[in-house]
């Protein structure tokens, strides 16, 4: 190590300068900005991949030994621990805080500040696999888009790229984290447009379609060319004569929205209250292990049990959990309300206090559970419906009403899994979710009294 240290890593620096320089002398800005384009994405695909291996390892190692029946206690002491280790992490051994990615990305652009520190490139990376592996009730796409933006910020500077285009990069790279985490392109380049409002020319929609799709296929080929979400038995076509139904569950999802966004709210409100970050940390953990063993569905991203209800596997929901051996009764539909109601708390207090992950993949997950309790309803109500292509649709709503944005929450459902013939039912409850969640109601006034009255 100390001979690499004295030795190779500055020879390194040399020749990465050397070849800086050569590159700005003898190609033109088109073909350094293609470079910097293919350079990011194969870098934000390379990282979301170890991202996704990382937490798995970590996850794999925690829970392979539980048990059905009884307490599980991994499940307790796992998420408990998680957010105090991310916290003390960041601020030991990070000395920086790298959580909320999306909120300082958005943030940064707005004051103008594109030049991100290198160490993000790998830093979220690693704060995010401590977090959402050990239970953590979030998602990895904040903590890689934040690493992407990095990517492309350094990558631009390296290339010694005009100033503007480093601002361009910042987003560019980001976009790419998405795309590359989510296997889906199309949704990557609508995050850019949609989340971090950037306003874009021809040109440079032609770069950042570059960097979704390289970052996308690079993600897709280190994982074995797999989808994420594999939709067992699918009914890959709609009937649309019962079209009806998709406007109804597009209003109650979207009514939903604002329900998870209200708690989450609240309860970020009430961690932020606490001015140490320890005891902050601490408590919060103890609440979401709290969640978690109680409801074990919330552990982690919750891609399993997604794919369980897609799979009309519903029983499934109780494993692990005390209600394992009641599971074909009352258990379901109780566990699906329990999951409504609090996974918006789990999310944000896992992204707010000492936590780094993200907040979109919460919401494909919540809007599954949500889709298969109405299913449960219209079975009680003697309609049949769907059950698979209601949580499909749901998954779609959950994300466009939560996140605010509904052409990116439509391509990342439809891409997730690959099954494009169901696009028009998808963008239809989508933009009914988003009309309906981001409505605003006035708040009523209290009735003013006369003086002395």
């Amino acid at each position: 190590m100390q001979i690499y240290m004295k030795y190779m890593k500055p020879r390194l620096g040399k020749v990465s300068l050397a070849c800086a320089e050569w590159c700005h002398r003898h190609l033109r800005v088109r073909c350094r900005i293609l470079a910097v384009c293919v350079l990011t994405g194969l870098l934000a695909g390379a990282g979301a991949w170890i991202l996704k291996c990382l937490i798995r390892w970590v996850s794999v190692a925690l829970t392979s030994g539980l048990t059905e029946g009884g307490i599980n206690w991994v499940l307790f002491v796992a998420p408990a621990l998680a957010l105090p280790l991310a916290g003390r992490i960041q601020r030991s051994l990070f000395h920086r805080d790298v959580s909320r990615g999306t909120e300082k990305l958005k943030r940064d652009l707005k004051a103008k500040d594109y030049d991100l520190p290198h160490q993000l490139a790998y830093q979220p990376v690693l704060g995010c696999a401590v977090t959402v592996g050990m239970g953590g009730s979030a998602g990895a796409e904040g903590p890689i888009a934040y690493a992407g933006a990095a990517i492309g910020s350094n990558a631009a500077k390296f290339f010694r790229l005009p100033p503007g285009f480093t601002r361009l990069m910042l987003g560019f790279g980001a976009a790419a984290g998405i795309a590359a985490i989510f296997k889906a392109p199309l949704a990557g380049m609508f995050f850019t447009l949609e989340v971090l409002g950037m306003t874009l020319t021809t040109a440079p929609v032609l770069g950042l379609a570059t960097c979704c799709l390289i970052a996308a296929f690079t993600s897709y080929l280190l994982s074995g060319m797999t989808p994420d979400v594999v939709w067992q038995g699918a009914i890959t076509t709609f009937d649309y004569s019962q079209f009806w139904w998709l406007p109804v569950i597009g209003l109650i999802m979207g009514l939903y929205c604002r329900w998870y966004r209200a708690s989450g709210m609240f309860a970020r409100a009430r961690w932020l209250r606490v001015s140490t970050p320890w005891k902050r940390e601490l408590a919060a953990g103890v609440f979401l292990g709290t969640l978690i063993v109680c409801m074990p569905t919330l552990f982690g991203e919750g891609y399993g049990a997604l794919q369980k209800v897609l799979a009309g596997d519903l029983a499934r929901l109780t494993d692990f959990s005390p209600l394992w051996a009641d599971a074909g009764t009352w258990a379901v539909p109780v566990m699906l309300c329990g999951i409504l109601l609090f996974k918006g708390a789990a999310v944000y207090t896992t992204n707010n206090a000492g936590g780094v992950s993200g907040s979109f993949a919460p919401t494909l997950f919540i809007g599954c559970m949500a889709g298969a309790l109405m299913a449960l309803g219209a079975d009680a109500a003697g309609c049949s419906l769907p059950h698979s292509q209601i949580a499909y649709v749901c998954m779609a709503a959950a994300m466009a009403g939560i996140v605010r944005a509904p052409l990116m929450a439509t391509f990342i459902t439809v891409e997730v899994t690959m099954t494009y013939s169901l696009l028009l039912p998808v963008c239809t409850v989508a933009f009914i979710s988003y009309a309906v969640a981001a409505l605003h109601i006035p708040r009523p006034r209290g009735r003013r009294h006369a003086p002395g009255s």
